[in-house]
């Protein structure tokens, strides 16, 4: 058989080189960050981090967290006095809880304000609620880089981990599949 009939019967492979590292590309850059990812988990746990904070996997969701008075039978802070420029939102347990600056001042017998410069407001709480906020409770339901590593703990943020990773693969496959059906009518 002669050569040249074969190359044209089976197309020219001279640019399939190219065209293929250029499809992987992406895919390389994917496997590259996710490899990267791992390396960054690994030294986490070497630093003996609890899976929750490495994830940032809260144990309790925001809207529970809302709802915490009902728990400790206890109403939300009173707010005392408020900044110039925020909104008349009442203050909640997260606000507290997770103020990145906080300075606790001790009023009188009983009754704490709470200088919150996140929502510019002082909060004043019972000895009841300065006892809870003390305990580190809230701050352990809200902030999971404060867990330390325990099985249980492990285990609920792994799976709640590959619960959330399921469904974005799902909505993920769904997307693609829209997308490529959709594009079946173009194909020439």
């Amino acid at each position: 058989m002669d050569n040249g009939k074969d190359a044209n019967r089976y197309g020219d492979h001279s640019g399939l080189r190219e065209k293929l590292l250029e499809q992987f590309q992406p895919l390389q850059e994917k496997l590259c960050s996710a490899l990267e990812d791992l390396q960054d988990l690994l030294t986490q746990f070497r630093k003996n981090t609890s899976l929750a904070g490495i994830f940032d996997a809260p144990m309790i969701s925001v809207q529970l967290m809302k709802g915490v008075d009902a728990l400790f039978g206890s109403p939300s802070p009173k707010i005392v006095q408020r900044g110039q420029n925020t909104m008349q939102k009442p203050i909640s347990w997260p606000d507290i809880v997770t103020a990145s600056n906080c300075k606790i001042e001790n009023k009188e017998a009983g009754i704490f304000h709470y200088h919150l410069d996140d929502v510019e407001a002082i909060a004043e709480l019972s000895e009841f609620q300065h006892s809870i906020v003390l305990s580190g409770l809230l701050q352990k339901l809200t902030q999971p880089w404060s867990y330390k590593r325990d099985v249980q703990t492990e285990l609920y943020t792994l799976s709640s981990i590959a619960d959330t990773a399921g469904l974005s693969i799902q909505l993920a496959s769904r997307s693609e599949f829209a997308q490529v059906t959709s594009g079946i009518g173009n194909i020439p």
